[in-house]
């Protein structure tokens, strides 16, 4: 089964409760009553689930294919912050690109004398604030992250959260540099 068709069957299963898209040659078990709603929610998830698909950037091994979000961890593309994700409430898979990576945990922007995990934490504390604000997640979240920029003082910076869908049609987020595609 190609991973389209993984995809596919996943929202199908979810949101039209049909069991398998496989043609099963009885009519019972190939047509199906559907509200349109549920057709409506059906469509979005396989909009947004094309819509995640990343470009893998040239240079980068496997470049002519595209990926998934769970890929593009794989591949490095992106860090998986998951765990730290979970214990700030958020319930969703969540990653950071290299650049939010390199410049707010890793790198110096994040604030001196602060540990790794530290800096990860307001990241994503920063983030789950935001989800709590607007009660759902929408596909395109802005928030302001305060970045320490010594003991004393902090300097606003804005990050992107995007909510998608993975290989399986479950959501995920990847919190990104506004300009970040």
């Amino acid at each position: 089964m190609k991973r389209v068709d993984h995809i596919l069957a996943g929202i199908a299963r979810e949101h039209l409760h049909i069991p398998t898209l496989e043609p099963r040659c009885s009519d019972s078990l190939d047509f199906h009553d559907v509200a349109v709603w549920q057709v409506a929610k059906a469509l979005k998830a396989a909009f947004e689930a094309g819509c995640r698909y990343v470009e893998v950037p040239a240079g980068v091994e496997g470049q002519d294919e595209a990926g998934t979000w769970t890929q593009a961890v794989e591949n490095g593309l992106l860090v998986d912050v998951t765990a730290t994700a979970r214990e700030a409430g958020i319930k969703y898979p969540v990653a950071l690109t290299r650049a939010v990576w390199g410049h707010y945990v890793d790198g110096p922007a994040g604030g001196e004398g602060r540990s790794l995990a530290a800096r990860l934490w307001d990241v994503v504390w920063s983030l789950a604030n935001a989800i709590y604000e607007c009660r759902e997640l929408p596909d395109i979240r802005h928030y302001r992250l305060a970045v320490r920029i010594n003991s004393r003082e902090r300097k606003p910076v804005t990050l992107k959260a995007v909510c998608g869908l993975d290989d399986d049609g479950s959501p995920c987020i990847t919190v990104k540099m506004p300009d970040e595609a």
